[in-house]
């Protein structure tokens, strides 16, 4: 775990922008002899990730109470949208009966629904059915099937939307933000795992262009 400063510069050049998708987990190496079994991957979790928002791929374990509320366990497969955009169940099989792939993962297939791109689609380190963008033209909730030999996605055999209200506590309105000062450090945060951090700029209309710069300011022991 690491803490660090960021500083927005305003400066009259060239607009340019940089962005980094840290979404696929980090799983960390192990020395072992030939016979010796690895770890289990939930042992990289730290129990401080639990409840933080995100679900986390390595603590999805009964080992680590399935990352808490994070990861939608508890929640049921109620929803009122006909997109099925504002679905939160469990169901992890398309209508083949074929398994969802995880949506941290990127084999079989390779995508891009992640969290960093869609924050309010309910993805993370689950494979539950999902619809993070129902402007696409999609219909109700699918997944991206766990096969090299079928369909990258298919749609999943969740319940007919109801009619009566469903319990929303599940869904994420908006992102927290967090308003940085031009030309001043901020304060510190956390970085860890797949954490994500929400920022907004003020820029005033002389500034052409902004930098960011990330300081990483001590490592921590992790406990």
């Amino acid at each position: 775990m690491a803490t660090g400063s960021v500083r927005i510069f305003g400066a009259a050049l060239l607009c340019g922008s940089a962005l980094a998708d840290l979404e696929t987990p980090y799983y960390a190496a192990y020395s072992h002899a030939e016979t010796a079994s690895p770890p289990p991957i939930w042992e990289s979790c730290d129990w401080a990730w639990l409840n933080d928002g995100h679900c986390d791929r390595l603590c999805n374990f009964a080992e680590r109470n399935f990352d808490g509320e994070d990861c939608f366990h508890n929640a049921t497969n109620c929803y009122n949208l006909a997109s099925g955009a504002d679905y939160r169940g469990t169901i992890n099989a398309t209508k083949m009966g074929r398994p969802c792939q995880f949506w941290t993962d990127q084999f079989p297939n390779t995508h891009s629904y992640t969290t960093s791109r869609y924050p309010n689609g309910g993805l993370g380190g689950h494979n539950f059915c999902r619809n993070p963008l129902p402007d696409d033209g999609s219909t109700g909730p699918w997944c991206l099937v766990e096969s090299l030999e079928a369909p990258m996605w298919e749609y999943c055999d969740v319940p007919k939307p109801s009619l009566a209200a469903c319990d929303q506590s599940y869904l994420v309105e908006k992102q927290p933000m967090t308003t940085l000062p031009m030309n001043a450090w901020s304060q510190r945060f956390y970085v860890y795992e797949e954490a994500y951090h929400y920022y907004q700029v003020v820029v005033p209309p002389s500034v052409d262009s902004i930098e960011v710069v990330l300081v990483r300011v001590e490592l921590l022991p992790r406990v």
